[in-house]
């Protein structure tokens, strides 16, 4: 069975699982590009670095160098297909994935003062919207994380 195989069987059962399959079916791209042909059983530590390798040389879509984070989240979904895999018994072993150190932190993409005026606009317009930026610019949170935040998490005699 090849990575493409494997891959095209764990989209499948997602599709039918997971709201965020074409999300996932989007980020897999660069494994089955990459890796797609290789046997399952040939994906071993050496593959995966030559995939990190090459990975780290190509574009991210915003034209920098592609993220540590987002090789390791490509990885993961390779990892979770095989122990999918190796649950349905239809592959033998599944290798060891060791995730690499996240180099780059979320990074402000505006200035206190863009921050600002936004803010002061939204409040305007839309309030509980504006409560919800400043909420992720005070956090670094994404939408997803603050969005499923539930009351019976938040410690109010907290600081």
């Amino acid at each position: 069975m090849t990575v493409g195989e494997l891959m095209s069987g764990y989209l499948a059962f997602l599709d039918g699982e997971a709201k965020s399959a074409p999300k996932i079916r989007s980020q897999v791209k660069p494994v089955l590009r990459i890796l797609g042909s290789f046997q399952v059983a040939d994906v071993r530590g050496a593959a995966l670095d030559a995939y990190r390798a090459q990975r780290g040389k190509e574009k991210s879509i915003r034209g920098g160098p592609v993220e540590q984070s987002t090789i390791n989240r490509e990885l993961t979904y390779l990892r979770a297909a095989m122990h999918r895999a190796y649950a349905d018994e239809l592959t033998d072993r599944v290798p060891a994935f060791r995730m690499r150190k996240e180099t780059g932190e979320r990074r402000d993409w505006w200035t206190d003062e863009q921050l600002q005026a936004v803010l002061e606009h939204l409040r305007k317009r839309h309030p509980c919207l504006a409560d919800l930026v400043e909420f992720y610019s005070l956090t670094g949170w994404r939408k997803q994380e603050a969005l499923r935040l539930r009351w019976d998490e938040v410690d109010f005699q907290r600081e």
